[in-house]
């Protein structure tokens, strides 16, 4: 089982982060493990967990209340750009460069996480001090020592290293050339021993190693991030395929920082189990011997009754005998010795006493009392064997349940585009449409979006939105003009009404208007259209709503139908109807898996109905 990650996880977990390409380091957290997490944000926003000797995505929640360390990053570089992510040497250290500052993942032993500026640590996880290293404030900071690095290793490098290593191929491998990670891969496509010593190897074997090595190296272009199994238990996470595990299972993941935080937490959930089993194991031992002593105290009891009910019959079969012993006029042969005060008398086997002061009838009924209260233990132990037992068989039924623990996105949003910001849908022709939702989002979108080429578009009724067609610089063909006049009715108070249907127009930008003429009157989030007006008429109020993908990114959108028809199969049509807003959002956020709230904001206002599902996904 992988313990920690290695060199070469560290050279594809950098080379991944520098394919994110993130721009700034955004916020950072205390995890609930005691560990740190790094939001970065650029053409892709990611989260980055640093705990002990793993780099991953999140696989704990962060704490309400941050560490000391993490206030004092916030303090020096939190929002600062990225100017930089790479690999000191090949150890398993990352490096992020952020302008005067850098920031140092040092991902072996406990882990570390060290703050420089100009070279001096400024601030650090763990302050400790290795040999003739230091990590203390104020240090220069100085990472491990060097070894020679396999990433350039060439034939030269590699027979002069082998003239001088000792041991064999495989320990110098793992300690000298940092590739404890891929070692046995290495060894397997070249076809070299491991044995061999490595001042024995011939030109060829050495040739053969490189190759291997090169071969390993080039797959990090197209990595397939792994956890691999054996007997259904995660043994290692790799970031390419190895032939050592060809006969294993596997679950391939995106990313090398997911798989990793996955095989966090199932490893984490290794652990709980096994901790479950050994606490039930050891509450069937505890149990056990209680059911063990409980049995005992059973058999005790039980000849304590045995005893004590054969006194009593033999008290009362021996009746004039015993009378005569206790008034004092004789003896008898079961009678072992006596005082004033009491008779030892032996029954077979067992001795009991007799008291002078009592009557034959006493002494017989005390030990009748006697045998009265142990076949009252008997009974209350044999229930307490039943319990003991029933819990027993409960504990041995009882099973792992798997606690629900919060899912941590890989990725914590995904890039946000500016017409969000607004109602917004992408043409049939992809053309970018947006639309205000207020008064002041209705003045926004046409000041500050409305330029050249562009189209402002309007309902012909009263409550409508306004709504720009970006052109791109490229000419807008009629299909989205007429999606755009749909868009703009259906968001109108022609959906709350239920109204029939409508005509909307549109103009160019140099028509539109804040300036009034002498005596009018602009209210907030109307504008002065000049010219004429070019109509689209008969237009039926209707909206769709589905995923689309934009620029790499999945959105849920909503939208004319014909502006779906190209970007996908699967979408849901809406009309006006007799449902509740709220209703029909919350039905169709449990259909898409999003928040209520995202759906909300897409929907007009007024109540909906879902007419019908299109696409074979849905159906």
């Amino acid at each position: 089982m992988k313990t920690q990650l290695t060199s070469f996880d560290i050279f594809c977990t950098v080379k991944e982060l520098n394919r994110f390409g993130p721009a700034y380091l955004e916020k950072i957290y205390t995890a609930g493990d005691g560990g740190t997490i790094f939001r970065f944000s650029g053409s892709r926003d990611f989260e980055l967990q640093v705990s002990g000797s793993f780099v991953s995505v999140p696989v704990t929640e962060k704490t309400a209340h941050p560490d000391s360390f993490t206030m004092e990053l916030r303090k020096h570089i939190q929002g600062r750009r990225i100017e930089g992510i790479s690999q000191v040497g090949f150890d398993r250290i990352v490096r992020i460069g952020l302008g005067e500052y850098a920031l140092y993942l040092e991902v072996f032993a406990e882990g570390n996480i060290v703050l420089v500026k100009e070279d001096k640590i400024l601030a650090a996880k763990h302050y400790q001090k290795y040999g003739q290293r230091e990590i203390g404030r104020g240090e220069e900071y100085r990472p491990p020592p060097a070894k020679l690095s396999p990433l350039h290793l060439d034939e030269t490098a590699f027979s002069e290293f082998c003239k001088k290593a000792k041991y064999d191929v495989r320990r110098n491998l793992v300690s000298q050339l940092w590739l404890g990670g891929i070692a046995e891969e290495v060894l397997l496509r070249s076809g070299v021993e491991g044995s061999v010593e490595v001042r024995a190897l011939s030109c060829e074997q050495r040739n053969a190693i490189l190759n291997a090595l090169q071969e390993i190296l080039d797959k990090t272009e197209n990595p397939e991030p792994q956890i691999v199994y054996a007997d259904g238990k995660p043994v290692d996470v790799v970031p390419i395929s190895l032939r050592i595990y060809d006969n294993f299972q596997k679950k391939t993941f995106g990313t090398f920082i997911e798989a990793t935080g996955a095989y966090l937490a199932e490893i984490e959930n290794l652990r709980e189990i096994q901790k479950f089993e050994a606490e039930k194991a050891e509450k069937i031992e505890k149990a056990r011997r209680k059911l063990e002593i409980q049995m005992q105290e059973l058999r005790n009891a039980e000849a304590e009754y045995e005893k004590w009910q054969t006194i009593g019959n033999f008290i009362y079969e021996h009746y004039s005998e015993i009378d005569a012993v206790l008034g004092g006029s004789a003896n008898a042969g079961f009678v072992v010795a006596q005082d004033e005060r009491t008779v030892k008398c032996r029954a077979g086997e067992i001795d009991f006493q007799l008291d002078k002061k009592l009557t034959v009838n006493q002494n017989a009924q005390n030990a009748f009392a006697r045998a009265a209260r142990c076949r009252k233990k008997v009974g209350k132990l044999r229930e307490l064997i039943k319990n003991t037992e029933t819990r027993i068989e409960a504990l041995e039924r009882m099973e792992f349940v798997q606690k629900e623990k919060p899912i941590i996105p890989a990725f914590v949003k995904r890039k946000t585009f500016w017409f969000e910001t607004y109602r917004w849908f992408i043409s049939s022709d992809g053309f970018i449409v947006v639309s205000g939702y207020d008064a002041e989002s209705n003045d926004r979108v046409v000041k500050k979006y409305l330029k050249e080429k562009d189209r402002y578009v309007h309902a012909n009724i009263h409550g409508s939105p306004s709504t720009v067609i970006k052109s791109g610089g490229k000419e807008i063909p009629e299909t989205t003009i007429r999606e755009a006049c749909v868009f703009t009715v259906s968001y109108s108070r022609a959906w709350s009404q239920s109204a029939g249907n409508l005509d909307a127009y549109w103009v160019k930008p140099e028509q539109v208007s804040k300036t009034p003429q002498s005596g009018e009157f602009v209210p907030r989030g109307a504008w002065i259209i000049r010219g004429t007006k070019n109509f689209v008429p008969d237009l039926k109020p209707e909206l769709a709503i589905g995923w689309i993908e934009y620029e790499g990114e999945k959105l849920l959108m909503c939208g004319p139908e014909t502006a779906f028809r190209k970007k996908t199969e699967d979408y849901i049509l809406l009309v006006p109807g007799d449902e509740e807003k709220e209703i029909v959002a919350k039905r169709l956020a449990e259909f898409f898996g999003v928040k209520i709230e995202t759906v909300q904001k897409l929907l007009p206002a007024g109540k909906t109905k879902i007419i019908k599902r299109v696409g074979e996904k849905v159906q």
